[in-house]
């Protein structure tokens, strides 16, 4: 759909906050005129995923950030055009799309914004039909680097061979429901997994599976979830739930019912991102929550941060008096993990054992090896 507003010319957003040209860096002003969009209610750009600056743009708006107001594009006569600046991607043609809207046509950017959900769904759809979806798995280690189990993680291969990574999809996929369909598809997938894992020799593993409010949300989802353990032959037990303190735009008292129902027919409910939030105590007081998986935030500090050593210390000592276990995440160094073991951290997790990786990676990696 961005064809039409396509340049040959490149431009960034840059740190300062102004438009400039990418190769003389000069200020540009957007008229309407530019590249055949005269009487257009937006101005759009083209600028390439490769050039500094523009991942780090795209991840801001792929993370659900309101747009944001730029003051810095100078007019011709030396003004500052106020504008509302948003940032796409187009997967297929591998670019950003930095769309600037007068700010007194906020119908464009509504239409605009609207128009390119539908496009991305429908892309994403074509793509979950076609196979481009697949599940990578992080393993999840004991104290002594036993494999224990793996979080499943989707990932979006493109035909060309190159990754999506989730940032530049989650969030769309969230806010149009689309993330229920993906969410189905990695629920089937992972459990499907943990048989062939049993098959090649590495039995016994449990899969932790994020599921999120728009998923819960799904009058459907209970039966979905029972229909796939049953269909699979997998004992609930070694499926894990992975939630946030998010599920609170869900009826909290419907969200409690509901995950409290599904921990007792025996699938584990982990609360993620631990220590991040407000709610934290609320939710383990209220929600039969059998795992919370500290935010590496505070492991990323450890080392440095007495802080976050003393915060992980009383978040294990809380735990344990409730009968939960820990998993840490974003582990990346030895010092970190062995920081972790002496606060008897039960379960590891991050780049120090391994980044999400497909299963035959994880095979070759870990088995065959029976968890502990």
């Amino acid at each position: 759909m961005f064809a039409e507003f396509a340049s040959d010319v490149a431009f960034v957003v840059s740190e300062a906050g102004v438009i400039e040209h990418a190769n003389s860096g000069a200020l540009a002003r957007f008229d309407g005129a530019h590249s055949g969009l005269q009487g257009r209610d937006l101005f759009a750009l083209v600028a390439s995923t490769s050039h500094a600056g523009l991942r780090e743009a795209m991840q801001h708006a792929f993370a659900g950030l309101p747009t944001e107001t730029l003051m810095a594009v100078r007019a011709a006569d030396g003004e500052l055009l106020p504008l509302q600046t948003k940032v796409f991607l187009d997967s297929e043609a591998q670019k950003l799309w930095v769309v600037a809207f007068d700010l007194s046509k906020t119908d464009a950017l509504t239409k605009f914004t609207l128009a390119y959900q539908a496009d991305r769904v429908s892309t994403m759809d074509r793509a979950l039909r076609a196979g481009e979806f697949v599940v990578h798995y992080q393993p999840i280690v004991l104290r002594d680097g036993t494999i224990k189990g793996c979080e499943a993680l989707i990932r979006w291969r493109q035909p060309n061979g190159s990754i999506i990574p989730p940032l530049e999809f989650i969030p769309l996929a969230e806010r149009t429901g689309f993330i229920v369909a993906l969410g189905e598809y990695v629920l089937r997938e992972s459990v499907q997994q943990l048989k062939r894992f049993d098959s090649d020799g590495l039995a016994g593993l449990y899969m932790s599976v994020n599921v999120s409010p728009r998923q819960l949300e799904h009058p459907e989802f209970e039966e979905m979830l029972a229909r796939t353990l049953v269909e699979t032959g997998v004992a609930p037990t070694r499926l894990t739930l992975e939630v946030t303190e998010g599920i609170s735009v869900v009826d909290p008292n419907l969200a409690r019912i509901l995950l409290n129902r599904i921990a007792a027919t025996g699938v584990r409910i982990a609360l993620d991102d631990y220590g991040t939030g407000y709610a934290g105590l609320s939710y383990l007081k209220n929600f039969n929550v059998s795992t919370v998986k500290i935010d590496r935030s505070f492991v990323e500090e450890l080392e440095d941060d007495d802080t976050s050593a003393i915060l992980i210390k009383a978040f294990v000592e809380l735990t344990k008096k409730l009968g939960v276990k820990t998993v840490a995440e974003g582990v990346e160094t030895p010092m970190q993990a062995q920081y972790l073991r002496a606060m008897s951290v039960d379960l590891l997790q991050g780049y120090l054992f391994g980044r999400p990786m497909t299963a035959d990676e994880l095979l070759t990696r870990y088995g065959p090896r029976r968890a502990a």
